[in-house]
């Protein structure tokens, strides 16, 4: 299971891997990974070292690889599951963006995860699909400098390497990559010149204080910074922990003069290596530990889009506007750090809109020869609207319009396609409402449907107002006086006359009137009350 060759032009490595076959690891595909590695291009640190922490791959780094999905490196190499590590969990995000993501609003104890922080954590989750290197990069740093204990995620170990791969450091890589996702990367964008002063400056032995990132034509990638290397006239290497090659020495080559970088890089296991030169940046490890913004919860001043990635063999491309197709000002796009791979998930920018602006999503599948799905949610603070289960027929595009500030949406695509539902959720100060719904006529090409934040209700359309059907089911989650997380379920369908809307009023409905949300179709002044079914359970 040998790695890629790499430049067969350029001069092999030296064998600076190779001697540490980590706990647990298969000899024969260890063996084979090391003798690949060293028939690659030498891209190991020279020069006289003028700044350094201590950190190495060994024992600093992780021994087990980069993980995605199909995770097959450490699958062959630990036997361990096809489908990658555990992700975020309820407490992981509760460490990555504080109390407000749990029902129960406390610090430490059981969290819940309100519908929303649900919501959000399985787009994050999803979209780790193509690999966790932020979070490798972030996490061995936090180990070396002593902000986490080795031990701490696995009782007897000492040193990072010793660590398998499994829960609960996997989840914790994870939790560092997802915060990548409630951040703008690029407010930390520098230049290869300003990289090597800062790290000269803060390289010290027991500190590793940056997560270094690179994006270019084939995607991004996220390595741990531990030493400058001087190699006289201008040129430099910065030593890096690259977690798609474990065990190794690695390093960017950085030439000053020009103000420019080259890393041999390969975004994971099973890649082909390609050479990166473009944007370069350093996170500080302590933003990346620290509490992030949270998008979803109350007092949020922006709006978060995020789509889930789609597995196709051709680039499927995004674009957002404001409603008239123009660009919008101020919005920030957060490119993915995981590249493009044909067959494999492809992973779509996250959008940061300024608050209020109205805007559209498209979805351009015009060159798949396949049908594509993807969840859009849009998180505004006090509520977050989106669509699941869309599905966006092949050669064709989709589009998302939301109007934030009057909570409406718009989906469309193809006539005849399957559009999935709609996704309402209100977070109340103590509770969460969630409604999914769904409406239209057979092949009827849109979705449409609005949350009205201060009347709670949520109303249910067909284009035009045309005749058709609606279905909506709604939850309620709430902490009761044990604080024990408790759902309430309503669910109600019934047919739509011309210019009907379905509403779920919610605005009464509360742990002491279970009974209390309402459903009803209003047309040409008349209100048609709509049976509910109700029950309640454990969330």
């Amino acid at each position: 299971m040998a790695m890629a060759m790499g430049l067969l032009a350029a001069p092999m490595a030296s064998a600076d891997i190779g001697d540490n076959r980590p706990p647990g690891a298969d000899e024969t595909v260890w063996r084979n990974y090391v003798e690949g590695y060293q028939e690659q291009p030498d891209w190991s640190p020279k020069g006289t070292i003028i700044a350094d922490s201590g950190f190495r791959a060994h024992p600093n780094g992780f021994s087990f690889f980069n993980t995605g999905v199909p995770d097959s490196f450490n699958n062959a190499m630990f036997g361990s599951p096809l489908t990658g590590p555990r992700n975020l969990d309820a407490d992981s995000m509760r460490s990555l963006m504080g109390k407000r993501v749990c029902v129960e609003r406390k610090a430490s104890g059981t969290c819940t995860l309100t519908l929303a922080a649900q919501q959000w954590m399985a787009s994050a989750n999803d979209s780790m699909a193509g690999g966790h290197c932020f979070g490798f990069a972030s996490t061995a740093a936090e180990l070396f400098t002593g902000m986490l204990q080795v031990p701490r995620f696995q009782p007897g170990i000492q040193q990072t390497y010793d660590l398998a791969l499994r829960a609960p450091i996997s989840r914790q890589i994870a939790r560092n990559m997802a915060s990548q996702y409630a951040m703008n990367v690029m407010d930390y964008r520098t230049s290869p010149k300003r990289a090597v002063e800062l790290l000269k400056r803060s390289l010290s032995p027991g500190s590793t204080p940056y997560t270094l990132f690179i994006l270019w034509g084939g995607g991004g990638h996220a390595v741990t910074p531990y030493a400058v290397f001087d190699k006289g006239e201008g040129l430099y290497d910065i030593g890096v922990y690259d977690n798609n090659y474990p065990d190794a020495d690695r390093a960017i080559r950085v030439n000053t003069n020009t103000n420019t970088y080259k890393y041999l890089v390969m975004t994971d296991p099973s890649g082909e290596p390609d050479i990166a030169s473009e944007v370069i940046g350093l996170v500080p490890t302590e933003v990346i530990a620290g509490k992030q913004s949270c998008p979803f919860c109350s007092g949020a001043n922006e709006t978060t889009v995020q789509l889930t990635p789609v597995k196709s063999r051709v680039p499927i491309k995004t674009r957002i506007t404001d409603l008239d197709g123009k660009k919008i000002p101020k919005v920030v796009v957060n490119k993915p750090t995981n590249p493009w791979r044909p067959g494999r998930k492809w992973e779509f920018p996250t959008y940061t809109v300024p608050p209020r602006q109205e805007f559209v999503v498209s979805i351009d599948a015009r060159r798949s020869k396949r049908s594509v799905r993807t969840n859009v949610l849009a998180a505004t603070g006090q509520f977050t609207i989106g669509t699941q289960g869309a599905v966006i027929p092949a050669r064709a595009v989709g589009a998302v319009g939301l109007v934030p500030n009057k909570g409406l949406i718009v989906y469309g695509s193809q006539k005849g396609s399957d559009l999935g539902s709609l996704i309402f959720v209100d977070a109340l100060p103590t509770m969460q409402v969630e409604v999914q719904a769904t409406t239209g006529s057979t092949g009827d090409p849109f979705l449409l449907g609005q949350l009205k934040e201060r009347a709670k209700k949520v109303r249910i359309f067909t284009p035009d107002g045309q005749q058709g059907r609606a279905e909506a089911s709604a939850v309620l989650v709430y902490a009761n006086k044990r604080g024990r997380s408790m759902m309430l379920e309503a669910q109600a369908s019934t047919g739509l006359p011309r210019n009907g809307r379905l509403v779920m009023d919610y605005s009464k409905w509360s742990p002491k009137k279970p009974r209390g949300i309402r459903a009803f179709v209003t047309a040409r002044g008349n209100k048609t009350p709509v049976r509910l079914q109700i029950g309640k359970s454990p969330a």
